[in-house]
C-alpha cells in the first residue's frame, strides 16, 4: 500500500470518525428531548382539561342550586361551547 493511501485512510479515520460519534450523540439527545417535551405537554394538557371540567361542574352546581348571584367569575363569561 502506498504512503499516500495510508495517509488518506488515516486522515479520514481521524476526521470522520469523531464527527460520526458527535452526530450520533446529538441525534440521541434530540430524541430524548422530544420524548420529554411530548410527555410534559401531555401532562399539562391533562391537568388543564381536569381544571376546566372542575370549573364547569362547579358552575353547573351553583346554577342548579338557583344561586345565580353568587356565581364565581369563571362562570359568568360567555363561551361558544355548550355547558
Amino acid at each position: 500500500m502506498k504512503i499516500t493511501t495510508r495517509l488518506l485512510i488515516a486522515f479520514l479515520m481521524v476526521s470522520v470518525a469523531p464527527l460520526g460519534l458527535i452526530g450520533y450523540a446529538a441525534l440521541q439527545g434530540m430524541q430524548n428531548l422530544s420524548a420529554l417535551a411530548i410527555a410534559e405537554s401531555s401532562m399539562a394538557l391533562n391537568e388543564l382539561g381536569e381544571d376546566i371540567i372542575r370549573q364547569r361542574t362547579a358552575c353547573r352546581t351553583v346554577r342548579s342550586a338557583g344561586d345565580r348571584q353568587n356565581l364565581p367569575p369563571t362562570c359568568t363569561g360567555r363561551s361558544s361551547a355548550p355547558e
